[in-house]
Order: structure tokens, then C-alpha cells, then sequence
């Protein structure tokens, strides 16, 4: 098997005080989307700094930490949040495979997908 050398992550990559992409930005409105529709309520200063590196990750994790506890409450019976908490497992990739020969999708059923009859 043939290594690939990563390098390593430039400390230039991370600045807490650098604005967010648009990109970023419109995900975080998202996120403020499904955490109102939830009833999860964050601190007043989290929302307010997120157009800077280091806010958006605060408030990245203070919504994370919330939906997470609902998940797990709900699981234990104790919530009715409609959420569920879904861990990833390694994916066993047999020895000797192709790399060409690997198919990579989403987790989706087909029905889920947008625009698809169900």
C-alpha cells in the first residue's frame, strides 16, 4: 500500500478574528434556522459574534452540545426533540481493494432524496 504524505495544516489556516466565508456564514444561519426550530435557545453574545472565525466555532459547539444532549435525552426516553443521535463506524475496506474500485455515497435512502416520490 502506497502512503500518502499529508502535510502538515499551516498555522495561517485558523484566526479567530478573520471574517467567515459566505459559505460558512450561510451554514450558520441554517444552523440558527434548525436550532429556533428546535427550541434550543443560545446565549445572545454567541449569535452575535459569529462573523468571525472564532465565534462562529463558539457557537458551533454551544449548538452541537444542545442538540446532542436533546438526542440523548430523547433516546432515554426523557425528551420528545424528533431528534436522533447517529455515531459513524470505520469503514472496513477490504485488503487489496482498488481505490478505484470504491463507491462512496451518502447515507440516504433513495426516497429521501430531494425531489424524489415517496
Amino acid at each position: 500500500m502506497q502512503l500518502i504524505q499529508v502535510p502538515p495544516v499551516p498555522k495561517s489556516s485558523f484566526n479567530k478574528h478573520r471574517r467567515v466565508s459566505d459559505l460558512l456564514y450561510s451554514q450558520l444561519k441554517h444552523f440558527q434556522h434548525v436550532a429556533a426550530k428546535q427550541g434550543i435557545e443560545i446565549a445572545p453574545a454567541l449569535l452575535s459574534e459569529i462573523h468571525t472565525e472564532g465565534g462562529a466555532a463558539r457557537y458551533i459547539t454551544a449548538v452541537t452540545r444542545a442538540v446532542r444532549e436533546r438526542a440523548l435525552a430523547s433516546k432515554n426516553g426523557t425528551v420528545s426533540a424528533g431528534l436522533r443521535l447517529v455515531t459513524s463506524s470505520p469503514v472496513q475496506i477490504p485488503r487489496g481493494t482498488p481505490v478505484e474500485g470504491l463507491a462512496i455515497a451518502a447515507g440516504a435512502d433513495e426516497g429521501d432524496a430531494p425531489g424524489s416520490k415517496s
